[in-house]
């Protein structure tokens, strides 16, 4: 690729989009150049190339004969390339997780995933197959637009804790399904009188519910949530109400899904 003109680019960023814009308009190399971005990172001063394309591929720079921009964005010497890979199934790849460490009590996926209604059912399927079970609580985070449809999918799978997504407009910038996570993390079982009660516990989180009407809905559903209520005019809110989903073998109560984590813990070759 020649005849890229940075000669109007006033920052690092700027250099970034011109780039950009010259990947994109290589319409010959398919999806991985015309969907290329490119971005500066300011905080470890490089610029990133993601590509288009997503599967199995590697990755090469040559050097450009004359006016090379690879060596001075530093794509040559010492860049860091991560290659292209095929798809893993969900399984798959929390068996690959739990390979390299299963120190942990729960997990959970982030927004970016954008994790479909089957690829959650998965997971759960998964974790509920453990031997021994009962080993990770999956935390879920739902919307009012899935909720309904989520819960009777994930209804008879154990091991799974729903809990609704904070209101617009931080329905993206707050995690409340990692309430019963934190809580779970910072139980010290060592301790005497350490076991907690998930419900109750108070959070800097945005209450996703506020109302009886709403109060009464996600709880047929099972679904938990950081609702606020008032006492004497005082507004309180905390995270209620640490149920799980799955059928009556299976533990219904953050607590005790926890507790039982943790009681197999020693059990468990490490």
């Amino acid at each position: 690729m020649t005849g890229i003109n940075l000669g109007s680019a006033g920052s690092l960023a700027a250099v970034a989009t011109d780039i950009q814009t010259a990947i994109q308009a290589y319409s010959a190399g398919g999806a991985a150049w015309t969907g290329a971005t490119v971005a500066y990172d300011s905080t470890n001063s490089r610029f990133t190339l993601t590509g288009g394309a997503t599967g199995a591929d590697t990755i090469a720079v040559t050097a450009a004969v004359s006016n090379d921009l690879a060596g001075p964005l530093g794509w040559l010497t010492g860049a860091i390339l991560s290659n292209g890979t095929t798809a893993q199934t969900i399984s798959a790849n929390l068996n690959a997780l739990i390979g390299v460490s299963n120190n942990f009590g729960s997990f959970t996926t982030t927004f970016a995933l954008a994790l479909s209604e089957a690829n959650t059912v998965a997971a759960a399927t998964w974790n509920n197959s453990l031997t021994p079970n009962i080993q990770f609580i999956y935390s879920v985070n739902v919307t009012p637009a899935n909720a309904s449809s989520w819960s009777a999918a994930l209804a008879d799978i154990g091991g799974v804790s729903l809990t609704l997504q904070s209101p617009a407009p931080v329905a993206t910038a707050e995690f409340p399904e990692m309430a019963p996570m934190m809580i779970l993390a910072a139980t010290d079982y060592t301790q005497r009188n350490s076991v907690q009660n998930y419900m109750f516990q108070i959070f800097a989180l945005t209450p996703s519910v506020t109302t009886s009407a709403s109060q009464q809905t996600y709880d047929a559903l099972l679904v938990n949530y950081y609702g606020q209520t008032q006492t004497a005019g005082q507004l309180l809110s905390f995270y209620q109400r640490g149920v799980m989903l799955g059928l009556p073998v299976n533990p219904s109560d953050q607590n005790v899904y926890a507790d039982e984590i943790w009681f197999k813990t020693p059990s468990v070759p490490r």
